[in-house]
């Protein structure tokens, strides 16, 4: 009896610890720290592909740690760091401008590209974050400020121009008002043959 008691008692705190060991299971938590770069929300304006202007691949470096690397424009970049707030450097790159890069050697830290933008995280222990990015757009087709400038001084008239433009027709105005209540041709024809 004393063994079937035992017997029991052992089976009881054998399912004790496992109970216990399930409720404190941590196998869902990854097993490290990470940063993650949403690759469809990225570029969800400018499009992943092979067309001009379209995202074909991406250079993503953490800056506190110069973790880097290159991905297709479908992957998500995933990096692995300490808990604490960081700043990713995105670099994207068209179709033309990757193969103008690889084909020079230029590293793509360095290389021309469709577009660049900064994301921000905040990496918490034992998780992966999500790093905050603004949307890539195409780039930007207006002309140089320089240019800008340059156009718009060509479409206004020279200030002394403008000035003698106003001038000139309060001048008119004026004169043309003044004729206009003296002038022998308005008045009353009776009233001048008396």
């Amino acid at each position: 009896m004393l063994r079937v008691w035992c017997t029991a008692l052992f089976a009881a705190a054998i399912a004790s610890a496992a109970a216990c060991a399930t409720a404190t299971d941590t196998s869902t938590l990854p097993k490290y720290t990470g940063i993650r770069i949403d690759a469809t929300q990225l570029f969800s304006v400018v499009g992943c592909g092979k067309r001009d202007g379209q995202a074909y691949k991406y250079y993503a470096k953490v800056n506190e740690t110069n973790q880097s690397g290159v991905f297709d424009c479908y992957a998500d970049a995933v990096f692995q760091v300490a808990a604490g707030n960081y700043t990713i450097s995105i670099r994207t790159f068209d179709e033309l401008h990757w193969d103008v890069a690889t084909s020079t050697g230029v590293p793509p830290e360095f290389a021309d590209t469709l577009v660049t933008t900064a994301c921000t995280a905040v990496a918490w222990d034992r998780a992966i974050t999500t790093a905050h990015c603004p949307t890539a757009s195409a780039p930007d087709a207006s002309p140089p400020s320089d240019a800008a400038s340059d156009a718009t001084a060509d479409a206004l008239p020279p200030a002394d121009a403008t000035a003698d433009a106003t001038t000139d027709a309060t001048t008119d105005a004026t004169t043309d008002a003044t004729a206009d209540a003296f002038s022998p041709a308005d008045a009353d024809p009776d009233a001048t043959a008396d």
